[in-house]
This record gives structure tokens, C-alpha cells and sequence, in this order.
């Protein structure tokens, strides 16, 4: 799960927010964020679906999404 520390700050949960929607532990988004532990599939699909993500994306296999204000940040600096 490359992406989900990206996709959870734009969807702005915290980890604790994240953890008791799915269901789990804080400490087990944690790991997962860190790379330290693999989710097993059925987790995995309930973190995209609360993400309202797919696999894919959250693996990196697709590229990410820009949030709305970082595109819109980004033309104002290259106006400036």
C-alpha cells in the first residue's frame, strides 16, 4: 500500500479516523503506512473503499490524484 499515507492525508482522516472505519487498530495503519506490514486482501479492500480508492491506486499501480488545492497552488506559483 505505496499510496495510502497520500490518499488518507487528501481525504483528510487520521490514522485513528481511518483505523475505526475499517475496523482495525491505529497502530495497523501505521505499519502499513510504513511498509513494515502487509494488510491481508480483505483489509486492503475495506481501506480502498473507505478511501474510495481502488487496489491499484493504493499500490501505486495508478497514478495519484491531485487534490484540487495543489493544483490550484500550483498555478499560482507559476503565475508569481
Amino acid at each position: 500500500m505505496k499510496l495510502l499515507k497520500h490518499y488518507r492525508e487528501e481525504s483528510g482522516l487520521s490514522q485513528k479516523a481511518l483505523a475505526d472505519i475499517v475496523g482495525i487498530s491505529r497502530f495497523s495503519i501505521m505499519d502499513y503506512e510504513s511498509g513494515r506490514k502487509s494488510p491481508t486482501l480483505d483489509t486492503a479492500r475495506k481501506i480502498a473503499n473507505a478511501l474510495g480508492k481502488s487496489l491499484d491506486m493504493l499500490d501505486g499501480l495508478e497514478p495519484p490524484t491531485e487534490s484540487p488545492s495543489r493544483r490550484g497552488r500550483a498555478k499560482d506559483t507559476q503565475a508569481a
